[in-house]
């Protein structure tokens, strides 16, 4: 367990942001995969694992993963303050699909970065939301009883009526704010392995991502190359 998310919770959530961006590169999602599960010690053996192989199975379905470029803008739009209003305009510019698919990555890299009752309590209070909220409520029954799954989240999302999906939106955006804030503020370019962790209020930086198919092997070191460059 990892702040309070089993460790299949995390594959899962990790698979899903990796099949979202790595489509077409089994090989490059594998080097990904070793980067940030630093409980996977070989690629192989966590390829056989069932949560790894339930989601290359169920993938071909699953219809909500980000092309890179909306991946970008997530991480953008929580980069050193949380833009509401950028996400708000976001989610009512998008289909009712799309906007499933924002909640669905919000959450995913939400737990990704890591959720525990601290992370969770900050987020309510930054989302400006009361206790007895009804998002905030159901999430927190889901992890108090049944515990918190990226699994069960996806399941919850998917079953809300449309007319609901945006009382949901302020708490995620919220969430993955909060807890991706947390990670971010302690990185540094010695250690970092993260491309979302790149400067990427910098549009030199953004277009680079943009044009390498290989984006996903990049980190922060990689923008000093880039920004002492002409």
């Amino acid at each position: 367990m990892r702040n309070g998310v089993s460790h299949s919770d995390h594959l899962r959530c990790t698979m899903r942001f990796l099949l979202s961006s790595n489509r077409n590169s089994f090989a490059g999602m594998i080097h990904q995969i070793n980067k940030i599960v630093p409980f996977c010690q070989i690629a192989v053996k966590l390829y056989r694992t069932s949560a790894i192989e339930d989601l290359l199975a169920s993938n071909s379905s699953y219809p909500h993963m980000m092309e890179l470029s909306d991946l970008i803008r997530l991480n953008q739009l929580v980069r050193g303050s949380i833009s509401f209003a950028g996400f708000e305009r976001w989610f009512d510019e998008s289909s009712t699909s799309g906007q499933r698919t924002i909640i669905h990555t919000l959450s995913e890299l939400a737990h990704q970065a890591g959720v525990n009752d601290d992370v969770f309590a900050s987020a309510v209070r930054c989302a400006d939301l009361s206790p007895d909220d009804s998002t905030v409520e159901h999430i927190r029954s889901l992890r108090q009883h049944d515990g918190m799954t990226t699994l069960r989240i996806y399941k919850w999302i998917e079953s809300a009526p449309d007319t609901e999906l945006r009382s949901h939106l302020r708490f995620f955006v919220s969430l993955f704010g909060t807890a991706e804030g947390r990670v971010f503020s302690k990185e540094r370019a010695e250690w970092c392995n993260h491309w979302w962790h790149r400067d990427l209020l910098d549009d030199r930086v953004v277009q680079e991502l943009l044009n390498d198919p290989r984006f996903y092997m990049t980190s922060m070191k990689d923008d000093a190359r880039i920004k002492t460059v002409g």
